[in-house]
């Protein structure tokens, strides 16, 4: 028996005592808990809906805080899949020919000038292929994922985390010998891509080449599995 409109707008306000914090795991309890209720409708139930919503919460969540535990577990749960996707993705890259690829580029570099304008130009390379990702998983995650108002989308956010990661580790290696220049008494104006060969620094960017790839495969195998293309 499908619920009234008012039934579900009640169920609706009730759900907002929960500290349920994602979207996606909200949508799945509240989808359950409705699924429950018109079977016990169904089965010729003619309870109120009050009563009803709680005899769901309490047979199938385990109350108040098992609802709250539950929607903990789930986090988990998607964190795993998020983690994953994201080694499933790296290995899928990690093969014979991506090292034929990084080891001709590396040999080329060798016969590259050791001046700013080369530098300048890998470390563009770096850039564009650091946050290429997360840019692209913006664009594709763009109308797709909605959420109320108190709430977060957990795939959106895992995915954006995880699309990050090559920005992030770039500003590492760009910021981190400034931060241990504070600590030390040498030249304060030492920068990663100035003071290292162009060769280093294209098999950083190498480096980057695959972190890009993973990340952006990443990003449509979780839209696949999450229905989200």
């Amino acid at each position: 028996m499908i619920l009234t409109k008012q039934e579900l707008s009640w169920i609706d306000e009730r759900m907002k005592i929960y500290d349920i914090k994602y979207q996606e795991i909200y949508n799945e309890i509240l989808d359950h808990i409705i699924t429950a209720i018109e079977e016990k409708r169904n089965a010729g139930d003619e309870q109120g809906i009050r009563w009803l919503f709680q005899q769901v919460v309490d047979e199938h969540f385990g109350g108040f805080f098992g609802m709250e535990k539950l929607a903990a577990g789930q986090k988990d749960i998607y964190l795993q899949s998020v983690r994953r996707l994201w080694n499933n993705s790296f290995r899928y890259y990690l093969n014979w020919q991506m090292l034929v690829f990084t080891l001709i580029a590396i040999l080329i570099s060798f016969k590259l000038p050791d001046v700013k304008a080369v530098r300048a130009a890998l470390l563009a390379g770096c850039l564009l292929l650091a946050f290429s990702p997360l840019l692209y998983t913006h664009f594709q995650l763009s109308g797709k994922i909605k959420t109320i108002k108190g709430k977060q989308s957990l795939i959106k956010g895992h995915m954006l985390t995880m699309t990050y990661l090559p920005g992030a580790l770039l500003n590492f290696l760009i910021y981190a010998p400034q931060f241990v220049l504070l600590f030390t008494d040498k030249d304060d104006n030492w920068n990663l891509f100035k003071q290292i060969p162009p060769t280093i620094i294209t098999a950083i960017l190498m480096g980057f080449v695959l972190l890009n790839l993973t990340a952006i495969r990443f990003c449509k195998q979780m839209m696949v599995a999450n229905s989200l293309t």
